[in-house]
């Protein structure tokens, strides 16, 4: 595996107090620990989000406070806003609205959104909500794409793709799962290169912990090293970052 690697976590959900995420600052210091113990050192804090300008308010409020603090406890960790943005094809004029308003949080203040779907998202929705998004000037990025068992073929992921949508696969998806399903998809997802970023989208430290370093392991072992440097921590510099 890559020495030195500043491994990235486009996926979590430690800011406390604004969904089913971190309990407390407490909780979510130790999760950003654990994570960094682990090789992290930036993370992008995508609660679920909320609908009204009251709950981005706390977020934002709440994750000034875990910036402020983390930056004390582990000054090499850099965090990052944003949300984790459930869309659906029936929703989309009122989600681009919310974009546009700033209810729901890009990531970093770029163009990117990560971009979750329901379970029983068809290809066709899961493109037409890609399209939509593009067309409107955001750039979106799936959250777990091993998790829809509708978009599970190459082809769904390759048109998606082709539409302008990038992946993100949960690293605990390559070797840790208790659902060998999910495990089959992620590591066929790597084996075809269809994986753009990686997250933990860790919950709490006693459900959904940070867990990261065993898939990086993973992709590193079962993918060549460029590639596998690219989904880990440079994609991100790349194509989200710099516009920030």
């Amino acid at each position: 595996m890559e020495l030195n690697m500043k491994i990235t976590d486009l996926h979590s959900h430690v800011v406390f107090g604004v969904d089913d995420g971190s309990d407390s600052l407490a909780m979510s210091l130790e999760m950003i620990g654990r994570l960094r113990n682990q090789g992290v050192r930036q993370i992008f804090c995508t609660s679920h989000n909320g609908y009204c300008q009251e709950d981005v308010q706390r977020y934002l409020a709440n994750f000034q406070m875990l910036k402020i603090c983390s930056a004390t406890r582990y000054p090499d960790v850099s965090l990052y806003s944003g949300c984790e943005l459930l869309c659906s094809d029936l929703y989309i004029d009122d989600i681009l609205y919310g974009l546009e308003s700033g209810v729901f949080l890009p990531l970093a203040d770029s163009k990117y959104v990560l971009t979750e779907l329901y379970h029983d998202v068809t290809p066709k929705e899961a493109i037409t909500v890609t399209e939509k998004l593009r067309e409107a000037g955001w750039k979106p990025v799936l959250a777990h794409m091993e998790r829809y068992p509708g978009l599970h073929s190459n082809n769904a992921v390759n048109e998606l793709i082709q539409k302008g949508c990038l992946i993100q696969v949960n690293a605990i998806s390559f070797a840790e799962d208790s659902h060998e399903e999910t495990k089959v998809i992620a590591r066929s997802l790597l084996k075809n290169q269809l994986i753009h970023f990686i997250g933990s989208d860790c919950h709490k430290i006693y459900h959904r912990p940070p867990a990261i370093s065993k898939g990086v392991e993973y992709i590193f072992t079962h993918s060549n090293k460029e590639y596998a440097k690219k989904i880990v921590y440079e994609n991100v510099r790349l194509l989200i970052l710099n516009q920030s």
